[in-house]
């Protein structure tokens, strides 16, 4: 429980980047929500307000764009501790170079 409260009280000395609505395939289900970029982590929030996935950024290992009909951007992939996770945002491609940019400079 200790790190968990930890990691609650760090998440909350950390500036906001940018955030917006998302979807995200967790276990095969589209789950809606909203995506938040901090200083030090990518959040994904359920329309409850819980956090659903929480991605350090330092152990993201790469990001892609997903692409519909193969050519129309509608997002990006990203992996993660040998998983693949799939996230809907509008505007990807600044997404993923946010990411990127933040991911350098922390």
């Amino acid at each position: 429980m200790k790190k968990i409260e930890d990691e609650k009280r760090a998440f909350l000395y950390e500036k906001n980047v940018i955030e917006t609505e998302a979807q995200m395939v967790i276990y095969e289900h589209l789950k809606k929500g909203r995506l938040v970029l901090t200083s030090h982590r990518l959040i994904f929030i359920n329309e409850d307000r819980e956090v659903v996935k929480n991605f350090m950024l330092n152990n993201i290992d790469y990001l892609s764009i997903s692409k519909v009909l193969g050519f129309m951007s509608n997002g990006f992939r990203l992996c993660y501790n040998d998983s693949i996770y799939k996230v809907r945002v509008k505007y990807p491609d600044d997404w993923i170079k946010l990411i990127l940019l933040q991911k350098q400079s922390g």
